[in-house]
């Protein structure tokens, strides 16, 4: 009998997309004019055509696809290793082909069940060692003046408060970041501000609308930098208390922008270039998470029905159609289950707020090529979200770079290989599961003989 293979799934090169006509792809730039002369080679063409600049993001993302398909074989060997399944291999039916692998399962060895699974709880002990004594900022004041060392202490009682289970919850996220590193070798945990996460105020019992008294209403000062987000809020999400006039003696509501923490791995992390060493010196990086039609349209006002530039509905199913390798891999296996195989339609015939979307998001750091840094998000190879210069400007008015918004959590280095995603503790450890497996199972199956001596 033959033992079953289970190969990577998808193509083994990037899916070429054929030409259909579909609605224009919509592009937010962060000033009027959108004029990007200068900025670099994504940001111009995202300028000129947005939907090339979609299908060059998307590009960029799928020409390392025959690597991460290969990763993914290893990934989940190991996953299932941390499981408990024994006899797992990667296998190479051609020796002269390194990068041509399968994974190999005996047969029924997911229907035994795991002995005393030591692999996995050990990868917990590791977490909840480096857990033991939590750690804390220290900021360091930027001179020695009185002034500096207020700033660095009112910073680390700031990032304390964000950082606790009211927060970010940063203990929590990096629990799960470095438990994935275990199988994935990097746990990344992924920065960016929901601009309605900290629920609805009051626009004139704010701050901002007290210190705004007495400003010029014409040119009142912005509170918000769309550059210093990750995903940008778009045009005022202010909505009315009620039907009609505003109530007397209430303001108008809004929405508090809130940071969030995602925790991901390396099947939705790319780098750019993909010789690097790492987040650390990636000159960018793209980052591909699925999200709700409802959530997008959070943050997007032109995909809202309602909206007089809303794109169509025939650009929203494009949108929900997109379909690269890398999104069954990033679904949870509940997901592919139920609506995740088709757009969620309502009874009218639109898409539902429920449908789910692909999202690229292409970060730069500021360098030769960007010198300003750049942020593009696509929802396709044809519909371009969002372009703009990934800066910020200080309080003085001075533009400053940005970072790529990604933490990596790497648990050891690949010296053999100079993966930049590092290989995890199940590749160290899970082989000798093997041995411990057959070691208890071989003091079961005496235990067995010894409590029953007749045979008949």
């Amino acid at each position: 009998m033959t033992a079953p293979t289970y190969g990577s799934d998808g193509p083994s090169s990037p899916a070429e997309y054929e030409e259909t006509p579909t609605s224009p792809a919509v592009a937010q730039t962060p000033d009027e004019s959108g004029d990007f002369e200068g900025l670099g080679r994504l940001l111009q063409l995202a300028a000129s055509d947005p939907a090339k600049a979609a299908k060059e993001v998307v590009r960029e993302w799928e020409r390392q696809d025959p690597a991460m398909i290969r990763r993914k074989v290893f990934w989940d060997a190991w996953t299932l290793v941390r499981r408990g399944v024994r006899g797992v291999r990667v296998t190479y039916p051609q020796r002269q082909d390194v990068n041509n692998v399968l994974l190999y399962v005996p047969p029924g060895a997911m229907d035994n069940p795991a002995p005393m699974d030591r692999t996995d709880l050990l990868c917990d002990r590791v977490t909840a060692h480096l857990l033991s004594d939590p750690p804390t900022p220290e900021p360091e004041p930027a001179t020695d003046s009185d002034g500096d060392r207020d700033a660095a202490e009112f910073t680390k009682r700031v990032l304390i408060a964000e950082a606790n289970e009211n927060g970010v919850n940063y203990q929590a996220k990096f629990r799960r970041a470095h438990n994935k590193a275990a199988v994935f070798g990097s746990g990344f945990i992924f920065v960016w501000v929901d601009p309605s996460g900290g629920g609805q105020v009051t626009a004139k019992d704010t701050p901002e609308a007290e210190a705004a008294e007495g400003q010029d209403p014409e040119n009142p000062e912005n509170p918000e930098n769309p550059a210093t987000q990750a995903l940008p809020a778009g045009p005022p999400t202010g909505v009315p208390t009620g039907q009609g006039e505003e109530p007397e003696g209430q303001g108008e509501v809004q929405w508090k922008p809130k940071l969030r923490l995602d925790v991901l791995d390396g099947r939705h992390v790319r780098f750019h270039p993909e010789q690097c060493d790492g987040i650390s010196d990636a000159e960018g990086a793209s980052v591909l998470r699925v999200r709700t039609l409802g959530q997008l349209r959070g943050q997007f006002p032109n995909l809202r029905d309602d909206s007089p530039e809303c794109v169509g509905d025939e650009a929203l199913m494009a949108m929900a159609n997109w379909r690269p390798v890398a999104r069954q891999w990033v679904l949870p296996w509940y997901a592919k289950m139920g609506y995740a195989s088709q757009p969620v339609m309502t009874e009218d015939g639109k898409p539902a707020d429920s449908t789910l979307i692909g999202v690229l998001a292409c970060y730069y750091r500021a360098a030769p090529a960007y010198p300003k840094g750049a942020y593009l998000l696509a929802a396709g190879p044809e519909h371009l979200l969002h372009a703009g210069a990934w800066i910020a400007t200080g309080e003085d008015g001075e533009e400053f770079p940005l970072s790529i918004p990604l933490a990596q959590i790497r648990q050891y280095d690949d010296t053999d290989g100079d993966d930049p995603y590092g290989y995890g503790l199940v590749r160290r450890i899970g082989p000798a599961e093997e041995v411990r497996g057959t070691i208890i199972l071989a003091k079961l199956d005496h235990v067995d003989r010894y409590s029953r001596p007749n045979t008949f």
